[in-house]
C-alpha cells in the first residue's frame, strides 16, 4: 500500500535540573523560544478553556515570582532543519526522509519533552514503517544504517542533554537509550494519509489501523472476534467517529489513517492533537513515571512527594479541557493506552501508605519523647516534695526524706513504663 504522506513526531522526555540553565544551553545550540501570538491565543481559547491554553502554551515571561525554580507550564523551543536525509531500511534499500524541526518542551517537575517532526512521501507503508522503526529504536543505531540521522539528530540532542547533567554522562556509541527515563524506544505520533479509506469494510480499516499502530506489515486477514487482545486493544484506545479518518491509541505511538488532507485540517491535527493534546499526555506520562520512580529512591523525602504529586493535581491535571467533543475524546483514548489513571491511583496509594507509616513512626517517637518528659517531671515534681518535707521536718537521720523520695520516684518510674509497654502491646 502507498502511503500519500506520512507525518511524524518521535518524542522522549529526560530530566533536568534547572531549566533556566538549560534554555541558555540549548538558545546557544540554535532554539528559539516558540509561543503564540495573542491573536492566536485568543483563537486557541475559543476551543479550549483558558487555564488549559495558558498552561500548554505558556509563556515564561508570566512566570510567578515566587516559583521560579519550576515553570508554571510547557514553555516550547523549536529549531527548524528543513533538511532530507537518506535512511537505510535494509541491506539493499534507503528511503529520503524529511527532518522538519526539533522541538524541546519545558515542563513543570523538571521534564524535558522533546520531538522529532519528520515527514515522509509517496513512499509504501512496509518501507516507511521500517524507516520509523529504524528511528525510534534509540538501542540499535547503527553507523551503516542511521548515521546520517544520527548525526544530525540525534547527537545534537543529546550533546544538550549531556550538558545539563550535574555529573559525567556516560556514553555507548549508538546507544542513546539515556536519552528517554524508563523506556528504551522514542513515542510516536504519526498521521498517514492513503487514498483507499472509502474502499475499507470496517473491518478492514481496523486491522489496518492496529497494524499501522505497531508498524506490522499489514495483514490481509480482517479482524478476528476471537482474538481478545486485539478486541481489547480496539475498545480502549480506537477513534472512530467519521468515515474517511479513524485513529488508534497504543502504550507507545497514536496512529491516524485518513484519506488526503488539505492543509488547515492536518495543521489543526498536528497543531492541537499533537501539539496540544498527545504532549499533554505524555508530560503527564513523564510525571508518573518519574515519580513513581523517586518514591522506590533510598532517599525518598515521602512529605515532599505527596506535596508534588498534589501540586501536580491541583495545578496540572485537567480532567476536561475543551468545549468539543472531539480532543477529549482523543485525550480519553491516550489516558487509557498510557494507564495514567492506574498509574496515578496506585502512586497515591503507595504514598497514602508510605505517609501513614512515616507519621506512625513519627508518633511513636514523639510518644517516647512525651513519656519521658512526663517521667521526668513526676519525679521532679517528687523531688521537690520530698526536699519541702525534708527542709520541714528535722529528721534524725539526715537525708531520711531523700531516701524515701527515691524509693518512691523509683516506683513511680516502673510503674509508668509497665503501663508502657502494656499499652504498646495492646496497639500492636
Amino acid at each position: 500500500m502507498e502511503i500519500l504522506r506520512n507525518t511524524s513526531f518521535l518524542c522522549g522526555h529526560f530530566s533536568m535540573n534547572d531549566w533556566r540553565v538549560f534554555t541558555d544551553v540549548i538558545k546557544k545550540a540554535g532554539w528559539q523560544l516558540d509561543i503564540l501570538n495573542e491573536e492566536e491565543l485568543t483563537d486557541c481559547k475559543n476551543y479550549y478553556y483558558s487555564e488549559f491554553v495558558d498552561f500548554i502554551h505558556h509563556n515564561p515571561a508570566n512566570d510567578s515570582k515566587k516559583r521560579k525554580a519550576m515553570l508554571d507550564g510547557i514553555v516550547r523551543y523549536k529549531k527548524k532543519f528543513d533538511e532530507r536525509i537518506s535512511l537505510k531500511i535494509n541491506d539493499e534499500k534507503s528511503v529520503a526522509v524529511d527532518i522538519d524541526s526539533v522541538d524541546f518542551y519545558l515542563s513543570p517537575f523538571k521534564t524535558v519533552i522533546f520531538a522529532i517532526a519528520v515527514k515522509m512521501e509517496n513512499i509504501e507503508y512496509n518501507d516507511m514503517s521500517r524507516a520509523l522503526l529504524t528511528m525510534r529504536d534509540l538501542c540499535h543505531y547503527s553507523e551503516d544504517k542511521a548515521g546520517e540521522f544520527v548525526n544530525k539528530v540525534i547527537r545534537p540532542i543529546y550533546d544538550i542533554y549531556a550538558l545539563v547533567q550535574d555529573g559525567k554522562v556516560e556514553s555507548v556509541e549508538w546507544n542513546f537509550n539515556t536519552l528517554v527515563d524508563n523506556g528504551n524506544k522514542l513515542k510516536l505520533f504519526q498521521i498517514n494519509e492513503i487514498a483507499e479509506t472509502a474502499s475499507l469494510s470496517s473491518s478492514r480499516f481496523d486491522r489496518m489501523l492496529y497494524d499501522m499502530g505497531c508498524l506490522m506489515p499489514l495483514s490481509e486477514r480482517e479482524a478476528d472476534d476471537d482474538d481478545l487482545y486485539y478486541n481489547k486493544v480496539m475498545e480502549a484506545g480506537r477513534v472512530a467517529v467519521f468515515p474517511d479518518w479513524r485513529a488508534l491509541a497504543l502504550f507507545d505511538s497514536f496512529t491516524i489513517v485518513s484519506s488526503p488532507l488539505p492543509d488547515f485540517r492536518r495543521g489543526i491535527w498536528t497543531n492541537d492533537y499533537y501539539g496540544m493534546i498527545f504532549i499533554y499526555a505524555l508530560f503527564c506520562h513523564a510525571f508518573l513515571l518519574q515519580y513513581d520512580s523517586n518514591f522506590r529512591a533510598p532517599d525518598c523525602d515521602i512529605k515532599q512527594l505527596e506535596a508534588d504529586i498534589l501540586l501536580f493535581e491541583r495545578r496540572y491535571s485537567y480532567q476536561r479541557f475543551s468545549y468539543n467533543f472531539l480532543p477529549l475524546e482523543i485525550s480519553q483514548a491516550l489516558e487509557r493506552a498510557l494507564e495514567l489513571k492506574d498509574c496515578m491511583d496506585n502512586l497515591h496509594n503507595m504514598v497514602t501508605q508510605a505517609s501513614a507509616v512515616y507519621e506512625k513512626e513519627s508518633d511513636d517517637k514523639m510518644n517516647k519523647v512525651l513519656t519521658l518528659l512526663t517521667v521526668i517531671t513526676i519525679c521532679s515534681t517528687i523531688w521537690d516534695l520530698f526536699s519541702l518535707i525534708d527542709a520541714a521536718y528535722s529528721f534524725e537521720n539526715t537525708g531520711m526524706g531523700y531516701r524515701v523520695g527515691i524509693y518512691i520516684l523509683i516506683l513511680v518510674m516502673l510503674t509508668l513504663y509497665l503501663v508502657f509497654m502494656q499499652n504498646n502491646r495492646r496497639r500492636r
